[in-house]
């Protein structure tokens, strides 16, 4: 019964394995993946189709540049991605203190904040 699991478990893990690190995302593609659910979050509009002739149009275009530049900018300095080739930890320093806020594994991004209290909670 023992040799018929290892002989049916062990390369099924090794499959599984080999496929968890050949779908591993890279870590710019999940920094790009946080910031585009922070966007959503924000309601930044990041494809701005402005009417020239309509003020409103072009103070919400500034806002939303001066938005995604603000946003740009704290991922890239908050957000550490540590890659362990079949997956990779999403961690956060903030104010010297190091917390795990999700995970990237085969193509995929799992955050387990609520990222409306977490922007909440940090608002200056």
């Amino acid at each position: 019964m023992k040799k018929q699991v290892l002989k049916i478990g062990l390369p099924l893990l090794f499959v599984l394995l080999v496929m968890a690190y050949l779908t591993n995302p890279a870590p710019q593609n999940v920094k790009q993946e946080i910031k585009s659910r922070v966007y959503k979050e924000l309601n930044i509009d990041t494809v701005t189709q402005a009417d020239p002739a309509n003020i409103f149009d072009f103070f919400k275009g500034i806002t939303n540049n001066v938005g995604k530049d603000l946003v740009d900018k704290t991922v890239d300095e908050l957000v550490q991605i540590n890659n362990y080739y079949v997956c990779s930890a999403i961690v956060v320093q903030y104010k010297g203190q190091n917390k795990m806020v999700g995970m990237a594994v085969f193509q995929q991004v799992y955050l387990w904040v609520n990222l409306k209290e977490a922007i909440e909670k940090y608002k200056p």
